[in-house]
């Protein structure tokens, strides 16, 4: 079976509690950041337990003893329970993962006692881990799950419907299948709606679409979708979803070229995800971070940031990540003089074409000629603009930018290119539109 934390551990893990230590606490926290449905119930907990502290609850504590005895042993019988079904669920599960999904429904009407909202709970939990390997296949296991709501009764079916349409949209999303994805994150939106505590679920629908929108580069649209979700994720504390929101606002600031908003957001953000232990994301953030900072001309903050990323990244083994990193980090070297970072930039190329990111590869050669440019060295410009057309055409770009390299390739044949001519070339290949031919500029 696939690891999921004991809601025991998970609430030790929320209230910082020092029984759950080291290598315990370090795999909960790796957990959560992949598991959308672990994070949710850490949140939940996280609410409860702050709710704890609550003066009206302890007015109510003092003054009514025969009702508080009643509601902790209501409580503690509905606890007992769902533990019960839960492990039922989890035997259940493991039998529909040894079967192929397209006989887990005949299998269900055979067993329809396993029809309970523990079951649903369970593969939701699975979708999460399948959502970015396989994100067509979760597509088959939601309609399961959508048929184990049917079942249902009350909330428990609504919540459960509400959570199949909000996966629904992730998954379309992956599939870059966009507008079905906006109308599954809606649909999801209203079942929440229906829901007594639903604010907080229909506002990760509403980030699920904002982020659907980012995706097609609407990003107003998106923004009109972020904002009321973060304002109601704010009133449950610390919370995933929240942090999540938040760097997308971040990453629409940047798109929109608003460096002096997305600045202080991104770094608004690292005590938050400090705090939940989510050390991937910080290595992001950083990383975003630093790439801003060079966009807005603070060499030396970027230079900083970037640091701190490749470390980050190389401690988690995250080497492709580690490389873009370091990618900035010696373009901000470069801007401040470093005389050595023109050569740590071809080994930033060599290292993207060993991981075989040939499109990567191909934009630091070009940073590399800009700067070769800069400073007139056409003989070591040269060679390198030959190579740029080979490897463009390996990275599998279209014939209309490798027309382009080609064009570049022949002004720094003539000694006629300039680095804007190279800026000009990057925008055309990034911008990915074979229908609009590239036009050089005029040499000087």
């Amino acid at each position: 079976m696939i690891y999921h934390p004991h809601p025991d551990e998970l609430l030790l893990f929320v209230t910082d509690h020092p029984s759950l230590d080291g290598p315990d606490r370090a795999r909960v926290a790796a957990h959560i950041t992949t598991c959308t449905g672990c994070a949710e119930e850490a949140d939940a907990l996280r609410v409860f337990y702050a709710s704890l502290a609550d003066p009206s609850l302890y007015a109510f504590m003092a003054e009514d003893a025969p009702r508080k005895a009643a509601l902790f042993a209501s409580l503690q019988s509905e606890m007992d329970d769902a533990e019960l079904a839960g492990g039922v669920a989890d035997d259940f599960v493991a039998e529909l993962l040894a079967r192929p999904v397209s006989r887990w429904n005949a299998l269900l009407l055979r067993r329809p006692e396993q029809q309970t909202y523990a079951l649903a709970e369970r593969l939701l939990k699975h979708v999460d881990i399948e959502m970015n390997r396989r994100p067509l296949d979760t597509l088959d296991i939601l309609n399961v799950i959508a048929r184990i709501a049917d079942s249902l009764h009350g909330h428990d079916a609504d919540e459960v419907s509400a959570h199949v349409w909000k996966q629904r949209s992730n998954a379309y999303r992956h599939l870059s299948r966009y507008t079905e994805s906006l109308s599954a994150a809606d649909i999801a939106a209203l079942l929440y709606r229906r829901l007594p505590d639903g604010e907080y679920g229909e506002a990760q629908a509403h980030l699920t679409a904002a982020i659907a929108l980012f995706k097609m580069t609407e990003y107003q649209l998106a923004l009109d979708k972020l904002t009321p979700a973060i304002t109601t994720l704010h009133k449950y504390g610390v919370n995933l979803p929240l942090i999540r929101a938040l760097i997308l606002q971040a990453n629409i600031f940047v798109e929109q070229g608003d460096m002096a908003r997305a600045l202080p957001q991104y770094r608004s953000v690292l005590p938050l995800l400090n705090k939940i232990g989510d050390r991937i994301e910080e290595a992001r953030v950083l990383g975003n971070l630093a790439d801003c900072s060079l966009r807005a001309g603070d060499y030396e903050t970027a230079i900083h940031d970037a640091t701190l990323a490749v470390d980050r990244y190389e401690q988690l083994r995250m080497e492709a990540e580690a490389v873009r990193a370091t990618w900035t980090l010696h373009l901000a070297q470069l801007k401040v003089g470093d005389l050595e970072a023109l050569d740590r930039l071809h080994i930033t190329a060599a290292a993207f074409e060993v991981l075989s990111m040939l499109g990567e590869a191909g934009f630091v050669r070009l940073d590399i000629t800009e700067e070769l440019l800069r400073i007139g060295d056409w003989e070591a410009a040269t060679p390198i603009a030959r190579a740029l057309v080979d490897l463009f055409t390996r990275a599998r770009v279209t014939l209309a930018q490798v027309e382009a390299i080609d064009q570049l390739r022949r002004a720094v044949e003539k000694r006629e290119a300039t680095p804007d001519f190279v800026r000009q070339v990057r925008a055309y290949v990034e911008a990915e539109n074979p229908a609009i031919p590239f036009t050089a500029p005029r040499p000087n």
